[in-house]
């Protein structure tokens, strides 16, 4: 065990709902082509959990690295705002921004996500930081401030079906963590690969059953036939 893992004082069911939340980012953070550099459920600078990621073009690193990150995406998010194009000019010119963009927000909301698949009774974990940071990514992705809110819905639904979709890849992150406490962005690669593995290895098996009872139903036709 690393240094400060396990948790004292808590609970092994809070330890798992933290790890539930971690590895939403994460996994979805890969689904979508970004990099994660560590996750972690020890504490440290007023979070309870972190999952380090980032991806282009702005290379912002998404870490829960307390208000002050926040804040500074908020700002970097304002000041895009303000760039964007007049009422009928062409938005191609920011679709690396647009796009950027509308990730940070799946990948942000995949933490709630991950939560409300796993423990659909329980009340969110209230990672505010996330919801803060997701509006002002969405306000960035949308032409329109009232659009915002359906982008934000889409971006929930895009979580969550990443995530239902993914749910052994999930699982097998959850067990990682709480096993260690952080995990490095080659050992959650590491596991998502070896997931992989098992899946191409049940869908060949599977691809031979059916060949099987093809070839045996053929062969009972075939011989049907003959009489």
């Amino acid at each position: 065990m690393v240094d400060g893992y396990p948790v004292d004082g808590r609970s092994e069911f809070r330890n798992r709902r933290i790890a539930v939340h971690e590895c939403g980012h994460a996994l979805v953070s890969r689904a979508l082509g970004d990099s994660v550099w560590s996750l972690t459920i020890i504490p440290g600078g007023g979070f309870e959990g972190r999952c380090i990621r980032s991806g282009p073009p702005s290379e912002l690193t998404l870490a829960e690295n307390g208000p002050g990150k926040t804040e500074e995406i908020r700002s970097i998010c304002e000041r895009l705002e303000r760039i964007a194009p007049e009422l009928g000019s062409t938005r191609v010119a920011l679709s690396e921004y647009i796009i950027r963009s509308q990730n940070n927000v799946v990948e942000l909301l995949a933490g709630e996500a991950a939560e409300l698949i796993l423990h659909p009774d329980l009340p969110s974990l209230g990672a505010v930081h996330d919801f803060v940071e997701a509006d002002a990514f969405a306000k960035v992705a949308v032409a329109v401030r009232p659009a915002t809110m359906a982008l934000l819905e889409y971006c929930r639904s895009e979580a969550s079906g990443l995530l239902t979709e993914n749910r052994d890849i999930l699982d097998a992150l959850i067990a990682a963590l709480i096993a260690k406490g952080t995990l490095s962005g080659d050992e959650i690669d590491a596991i998502i690969a070896g997931c992989i593995t098992v899946r191409s290895a049940k869908a060949e098996g599977a691809r031979r059953q059916d060949w099987e009872r093809r070839s045996v139903s053929a062969a009972t036709f075939a011989g049907i036939s003959e009489r």
